[in-house]
């Protein structure tokens, strides 16, 4: 499960740096696999960050299900969020509808 969430963390970060005005930092690839449930605000983890990406993979048999949040550090709120479902045999197509809606969903909020 682990190297679905990395994938994820750089689809996300490849489409995300391409949305105008936005800089994505290298800082967001350190918690892709991390256990952040222990935090208790993920917001207040990244005091440098106006917006943050959070969110969790899940499998069932050959399911896949991600929630994916954009996060405001100034408001403490989110922004944006989705869940997605697809199928463990085709991850890249599952990643790649993600990460182009959360892009999609970036350019328009603004931090």
């Amino acid at each position: 499960m682990a190297s679905v969430a990395s994938g994820l963390t750089a689809e996300l970060t490849a489409r995300l740096s391409q949305v105008p005005g936005f800089r994505v930092t290298a800082g967001a690839n350190a918690l892709a696999t991390a256990d952040t449930s222990a935090l208790p605000n993920p917001v207040a983890a990244t005091p440098a960050a106006e917006l943050v990406v959070d969110g969790t993979v899940r499998r069932e048999r050959d399911r896949l299900r991600a929630s994916v949040r954009i996060l405001s550090v100034r408001t403490d709120s989110t922004a944006w969020a989705g869940v997605y479902e697809g199928s463990a045999d085709s991850i890249f197509a599952f990643q790649s509808r993600i990460a182009e809606a959360a892009s999609a969903a970036l350019r328009g909020v603004r931090p």
